[in-house]
């Protein structure tokens, strides 16, 4: 599960302390967790914040792949409840970027940014974020 948290207009990135790439939050399910429990636990223990809302899924990718196993990566566009980022030890940073921004990141990152700038299109107008 990842978020692609949105606010007034720019995304939350994280600098991952492993390979020092801009990444959202995120992380796999735990047992018994639905979809929407993983992210927000996931966004909680990444940044010491919590969902305001889970908007929409924007992406779902397959991330690895072989011939016992699939995992897929389900990105969901999301805001944040107002608080202070406090991140974990697996970032080292955090920024709120534009959406253009397409420098060190993944691709999967990449192409959930341009499908966002669809989505908030339509967002801002009808509903506001």
């Amino acid at each position: 599960m990842k978020a692609l948290i949105i606010h007034e207009g720019k995304f939350l990135a994280l600098k991952r302390s492993d390979n020092n790439l801009w990444d959202i939050p995120g992380g796999r399910m735990e047992s018994g967790e639905s979809c929407e429990q993983a992210l927000a636990r996931e966004v909680f223990e990444e940044t010491g914040c919590h969902l305001d809302k889970i908007i929409h899924i924007i992406d779902a990718s397959t991330v690895f792949l072989d011939e016992s196993r699939q995992v897929v990566r389900i990105t969901y566009l999301c805001s944040l409840a107002q608080g202070r980022i406090c991140l974990s030890d697996e970032h080292t940073r955090f920024s709120w970027l534009p959406l253009n921004t397409i420098t060190d990141v993944d691709e999967t990152v990449k192409r959930c940014l341009s499908i966002a700038g669809i989505w908030l299109v339509d967002i801002f107008f009808c509903e506001g974020i």
